[in-house]
């Protein structure tokens, strides 16, 4: 019903630990310096993670809402930018409300 559900963590634990999962895979080659292009090349695999990365951008600009890890995903997919890069930039963000709650509190 839920992303807090069994399946919903699991299949989360798993996409971000396991050489067994195509995204964490193709984060894992993003990472290492090779394009989307390139790892794209090397596999008839889909990462579900590639498509939904350009779909959510979408939405979140048709819908005016901040999704600054989703971007820098989208940027690092599409845009060339370097994933070291992507992440000294979330890092760098001033801490803020998230999901209600104040930061620091």
């Amino acid at each position: 019903r839920s992303m807090a559900g069994l399946a919903g963590v699991g299949d989360l634990m798993l996409t971000c630990s396991s050489s067994l999962s195509r995204n964490f895979t193709v984060g894992k080659k993003l990472a290492s310096g090779m394009s989307l292009e390139e790892i794209s090349g090397g596999t008839n695999a889909v990462a579900e993670g590639v498509a939904t990365a350009k779909s959510v951008r979408m939405l979140a600009g048709k819908l005016g809402v901040e999704m600054p890890i989703c971007e820098a995903v989208y940027q690092c997919l599409y845009e060339g930018k370097a994933p070291k890069l992507a992440l000294a930039e979330l890092q760098a963000r001033p801490l803020g409300a998230e999901g209600g709650l104040v930061a620091g509190e």
